[in-house]
């Protein structure tokens, strides 16, 4: 797909390096940065800074989202366009992050996790689009931003939640 990150196939392949876990956190780890670096040691042992574990992360769940929705040039257009303006309409993606976290406890393969993590995304953001309908709670705005029937009518956004949703089970 169009400008996606070439790690991104090897991130969902799982792949290492040599000698290990290679996720960020570890490469800072074995390179001993000094002073506020994503994990520091001190007298207690090691910790993370969760910020930046989040933004990286989140990062690569967008990159990831990206690569796996279809591109708004793509035939049938307007669905296409209206399941990418609800997924990428912010959020936190607390979500994925939390399954991407999860699987890292288990395996240094934690990035073999990102379909699935990207599959929760996508439910989620289906039922927000279906939670937002005239005949539902009928709001007007999500996350600052008209929502996917005010943009796009309210049988395109029932469309594109449908689409959302059987996506995630092609992940």
């Amino acid at each position: 797909r169009n400008g996606v990150d070439a790690a991104l196939p090897q991130a969902i392949n799982g792949s290492r390096t040599k000698g290990g876990n290679d996720s960020p956190e570890w490469r800072a780890c074995r390179a001993k940065r000094s002073g506020r670096g994503l994990i520091t040691k001190n007298n207690k042992g090691f910790y993370m800074d969760f910020r930046v574990l989040m933004q990286e992360r989140k990062a690569l769940i967008d990159r990831a989202l990206d690569y796996y929705l279809p591109r708004e040039e793509e035939y049938p257009q307007e669905i296409h366009r209206a399941m990418r303006y609800s997924v990428f309409a912010g959020g936190k993606r607390i979500r994925p992050l939390l399954t991407l976290l999860t699987a890292e406890i288990f395996t240094p393969k934690w990035k073999s996790a990102l379909p699935a993590a990207c599959s929760l995304e996508l439910i989620h953001t289906y039922s927000l689009i279906h939670d937002d309908l005239p005949a539902m709670d009928d709001d007007e705005y999500r996350r600052g931003r008209l929502t996917c029937h005010k943009v796009f009518g309210e049988g395109m956004a029932i469309l594109a939640g449908d689409a959302l949703l059987t996506l995630a089970f092609e992940l």
